[in-house]
């Protein structure tokens, strides 16, 4: 659960520097929103992998 919440925080505030509109707010929300997805990715590569293994 805490993982999850880390990364909707993660990708919140990275549309919030994104909808900014700077150049610094843009590129700070790219990056945030690019590691919310990998984040994303990771868990549900673990939820899906536990699934299997059981």
């Amino acid at each position: 659960m805490k993982r999850e919440l880390t990364i909707a925080l993660t990708l919140v505030v990275g549309v919030l520097f994104l909808s900014s509109m700077t150049f610094t707010g843009v590129v700070l929300g790219f990056g945030l929103v690019l590691l919310a997805a990998v984040g994303t990715v990771d868990t549900l590569e673990r939820g899906v992998g536990c699934r299997f293994r059981h």
